[in-house]
């Protein structure tokens, strides 16, 4: 087993976390984070908030990660 971690993602002040916030401004830096550990095979685990449920976050995220379900 290994120990490593993400960088902490910050959101702006004052935002608003909707789909398009949640694509373009903190998904590619968790992805990107998330490859960079030390073993590939990670477990990215969203719960049932809006912008991780909607239709144009889980798009983006099945173009970017092959293995979503």
């Amino acid at each position: 087993m290994f120990k490593s971690h993400t960088q902490l993602p910050f959101v702006d002040e004052k935002a608003k976390v909707n789909a398009s916030y949640y694509i373009t401004k903190l998904l590619p830096n968790l992805i990107k984070d998330c490859r960079h550990l030390p073993s590939y095979n990670f477990i990215f685990q969203q719960d049932g908030a809006p912008a991780h449920t909607a239709a144009l976050a889980q798009d983006w995220i099945k173009k970017q990660c092959p293995g979503f379900i």
